[in-house]
């Protein structure tokens, strides 16, 4: 069993995160294999990058579609078998799927939501805008959200994957090692018990 919380403090992927979102203003989640968010809970408010992220995430519903979108995601990232899948969380506003694989089981995923791809235009933000405006956001709120998405340019795609899968990596490394090190403690604690 993962202890998410646990990840959200470690040195390595607090940083990652912390890159991903400085560099494309994204934000990074995690679920589990079933699709539940870790980490950010309804009504709490969070230290998100992407403003439209931190904006929909104020309302109920918003976080309810967010829930919706990850459960449904990571079905399908669990069908694939791929190792980065991509798709829509709103009209234009992308979102990317890494699979947390541990000793060859599905776990979860690394879920980085809040960018457009390169090229969007000024039609496709005024959709994504129309598709923010069903959550009763005041529409300056809007527009200034979306004014501050950053476009993924095809040249950096291949990095920012890379970064993102380098965060579900990690986490599967580092519960291998958390595991391996619960699991001496138990030798050496069942020979201490013998002595």
């Amino acid at each position: 069993m993962i202890n998410w919380d646990e990840f959200e403090h470690i040195h390595v992927i607090r940083k990652l995160k912390q890159i991903i979102g400085r560099w494309w203003n994204v934000d990074v989640f995690f679920a589990d294999d079933r699709g539940n968010l870790k980490v950010i809970q309804k009504g709490v408010q969070a230290d998100l990058k992407n403003s439209v992220c931190g904006l929909i995430l104020q309302r109920d519903e918003g976080y309810d579609k967010l829930v919706e979108f990850a459960r449904d995601a990571v079905t399908e990232l669990r069908k694939s078998q791929e190792r980065g899948v991509t798709r829509d969380f709103l009209p234009h506003l992308n979102a990317a799927l890494f699979p947390i694989v541990i000793d060859n089981d599905f776990m979860g995923a690394v879920i980085s939501v809040g960018y457009l791809k390169q090229g969007s235009a000024d039609a496709q933000k005024k959709e994504l805008a129309k598709s923010l405006a069903h959550y009763n956001l005041p529409s300056q709120d809007i527009d200034f959200a979306v004014s501050k998405l950053k476009e993924l340019a095809n040249d950096e795609t291949a990095y920012f994957m890379e970064l993102n899968d380098l965060v579900s990596q990690e986490i599967s490394t580092l519960h291998k090692e958390i595991s391996m090190r619960d699991d001496r403690i138990s030798e050496l604690n069942k020979e201490l018990g013998i002595r």
